[in-house]
């Protein structure tokens, strides 16, 4: 396989800076890839990084490619820019954080009902927290955690999607906790945080890559 160039937008101190600082956990990987990448005292490939690193080396190179084509604006992790739009305008953002720097309506310290009771006594304005989730839970439509694309992504990797009376957050959280290696087995607890996490980062490259393939085709 062609040897991928590397663009050195940054020095390799500066990577090495971004990797130690950065506390995105889907970017962290990223920057660490790039700065082992860029090392010349010990070059690697993209499959020796990704090793190193916990990536597939597709991820690696993919991450590369973006990095040459965009620095590091290409680090970022684009799906912050896929989600709906915020509950509360930038006005009432404003505005509860204001309140917020001030004692609640009932004394005492501010919680997450408190807040949850205020935005929606203050503005009508429900579901800004979990603590204000309307009824049904995990029963409740994907949409809520998820953003579309991640649904399509879960739902390709499934092989089709689930029926309409099973299309609900438990499922898809479910099928993120097998990207991570749950085995749902019959004994077996509910997946842990760990399991959740490494699915969220799995998924997460694989969305990458979706991007990146239909980039190079459009």
């Amino acid at each position: 396989m062609r040897r991928l160039p590397f663009v050195r937008h940054l020095p390799v101190g500066k990577l090495r800076y971004k990797y130690r600082t950065c506390r995105h956990p889907v970017e962290k990987p990223r920057w660490h890839a790039l700065w082992l990448l860029a090392r010349v005292d010990a070059p690697r490939n993209p499959s020796e990084v990704a090793d190193v690193v916990g990536l597939s080396a597709v991820t690696v190179r993919a991450v590369l490619h973006r990095w040459n084509d965009h620095g590091p604006d290409g680090v970022a992790d684009r799906r912050k820019d896929n989600g709906a739009d915020p509950k509360l305008t930038a006005r009432r953002r404003a505005a509860l954080y204001a309140a917020l720097q001030e004692r609640p309506p009932d004394g005492g310290l501010w919680t997450g009902p408190k807040v949850a009771k205020y935005v929606r006594d203050r503005w009508r304005v429900a579901g800004v927290l979990a603590d204000d989730d309307p009824p049904g839970g995990p029963q409740r439509p994907p949409e809520v955690a998820f953003t579309p694309a991640e649904v399509a992504v879960l739902d390709r990797l499934a092989g089709c999607p689930p029926p309409a009376s099973e299309r609900t957050i438990a499922h898809y959280l479910l099928a993120v906790a097998k990207l991570g290696g749950y085995l749902v087995r019959t004994k077996d607890p509910p997946p842990g945080n760990m399991v959740v996490w490494r699915g969220i980062t799995r998924l997460a490259d694989v969305l990458l890559g979706a991007e990146l393939n239909t980039a190079s085709c459009g």
